[in-house]
């Protein structure tokens, strides 16, 4: 049976739709042709990690297929390297592709170098795209264009008119805005008001993100930071300056009235959640800010200040592992410095996780991941007996191959003097493993004493090694290995 693939990153007027490509693909078939339809609509070249293309290649691991034919080969991917991994697999299991009118049998070293040759164009093709719209994506920045997606919380999407052009832009909601300007006094004015509890509050007031979520602090982190919603003058342009950012607008467009766009890659504005300027691009945009210049720079200063704080050695060396076991949030550790540490939800401090259990312990859950990495660390130590062991048995092998060479003829003793040769190979390897796992077994066996001279961050180090995920319910601490 024949597959067929069809694929369609971005739908445009002027690209090739699925629909086209999949009626391409049939007519080249001889009549008569069994065909199976597998087309992934939406999805990028970049990477062979595609539903449909999974699913066809599970089909061909089963031999059910026998042929895949794409409208073009770019179709099944863009990168070089992920096409040549796909096409060793279809050539190994006799899979013949076509695309173009040619028909590639994977044994054929010319049809390997053609296709490697179109792959290299489509790949090379790709990357101007990236740059292309990359170049744009910017430039549409410096004019004061909206960037796409979805708004911010406490605007809509509108359409401007600048130089006789229109133009995408946003312009503020009343209702939220109010409550953006709430978010900003309370975090400015109120010592006590964390990320969490500003999380909360709007969480028990019924508010939800753009998105239709429940508010966390980090949610809140990326509104107060945000430049969107600043009325910008000098002082913010001074303020940007000086932490580092890329400023495309002169300080004498910074009148206090409008907002800024802040973009960059999604690295930069995804991993720092706004925090850090140093990689991201600043413009003016056409909108009104809602937030003073005064009251969003001192939210500024208020978070770099817990920021600082944040940077002292952490309450758990499990900080970051352990999840509520059934909101999934993490939680963190209240009691810093007493004698006893308490474990507090993430999502019970959102107001999101409902249920109510007895207080956890910090020590209770980092016993159960020292017992945890105890076992594992004896599972080592027990494996440096295995070449031990075949050291045993080729020591016999080598011994009972000496004594054969006296009483066999010169065929066979060349056959025997191979062997030895192969013998003294593995030997020689084994026993240089065995002195290395035997140094390893000594520093193992002295883990207890030298976890306790480790500091919180290397007792981290230690467990994010064999631990992936702590889920902690009143019932059972569950650790989930790496």
């Amino acid at each position: 049976m024949t597959a067929i693939y069809a694929r369609q990153s971005v739908e445009k007027t002027d690209s090739i739709s699925i629909e086209t490509q999949i009626q391409t693909c049939i007519a080249r078939l001889p009549r008569g042709e069994a065909y199976e339809i597998y087309a992934d609509r939406g999805w990028s070249g970049a990477t062979n990690r595609r539903p449909e293309l999974e699913r066809m290649m599970e089909c061909i691991r089963a031999g059910r297929i026998s042929c895949v034919a794409v409208y073009k080969l770019d179709r099944l991917g863009r990168s070089l390297r992920n096409f040549l991994e796909l096409l060793d697999e279809l050539r190994c299991r006799d899979v013949v592709l076509m695309a173009e009118n040619i028909t590639l049998g994977g044994a054929d070293a010319y049809g390997r170098l053609l296709v490697g040759l179109m792959m290299s164009f489509a790949e090379l093709e790709r990357d101007t795209i990236i740059r292309r719209v990359t170049d744009n994506y910017y430039e549409r920045g410096r004019n004061g264009m909206f960037l796409g997606g979805i708004a911010p919380f406490g605007f809509r999407r509108t359409v401007y008119r600048q130089n006789g052009k229109k133009i995408k832009g946003l312009i503020a909601e009343p209702d939220s805005a109010e409550i953006v300007k709430s978010l900003f006094e309370r975090s400015a004015s109120d010592p006590g008001a964390s990320l969490g509890q500003l999380a909360r509050w709007l969480n028990q007031q019924g508010i939800v993100t753009v998105r239709g979520n429940p508010w966390s602090s980090a949610a809140v982190g990326r509104l107060l930071h945000n430049p969107v919603y600043v009325r910008a003058d000098a002082s913010v342009f001074r303020y940007l300056k000086s932490r580092g950012s890329t400023i495309t607008t002169a300080q004498e467009d910074f009148d206090g009235r409008r907002g800024l766009y802040l973009y960059g890659t999604a690295k930069g504005r995804t991993a720092t959640k706004y925090a850090d300027f140093r990689a991201l691009t600043v413009s003016i945009a056409p909108h009104e800010g809602i937030v003073s210049s005064a009251l969003w720079l001192a939210c500024q200063h208020r978070l770099a200040e817990n920021r600082a704080l944040n940077g002292r050695e952490p309450a758990t060396w499990l900080t970051g592992l352990i999840h509520c076991a059934h909101c999934g949030y993490a939680c963190s550790v209240t009691g810093r410095g007493k004698s006893t540490r308490y474990l507090t939800c993430g999502g019970r401090k959102m107001g999101i996780c409902r249920r109510k259990s007895r207080p956890l312990t910090a020590e209770e859950v980092e016993n159960a991941v020292y017992g945890y990495l105890c076992e594992e660390v004896n599972k080592l130590i027990c494996l440096s007996t295995k070449p031990e062991e075949r050291l045993k048995v080729l020591e016999k092998e080598r011994n009972a191959c000496l004594d054969a060479f006296s009483q066999v003829s010169d065929i066979t003793a060349r056959a025997l003097d191979e062997k030895l040769c192969a013998l003294e190979r593995e030997y020689q390897a084994l026993t240089k493993l065995s002195g290395d796992m035997r140094q390893e077994n000594r520093l193992l066996s002295e883990f207890p004493a030298r976890w306790e001279r480790m500091d919180t961050r290397m007792r981290r180090d230690i467990a994010c090694i064999f631990v992936r995920d702590v889920r902690v319910s009143e019932e059972e601490i569950r650790i989930v290995a790496r």
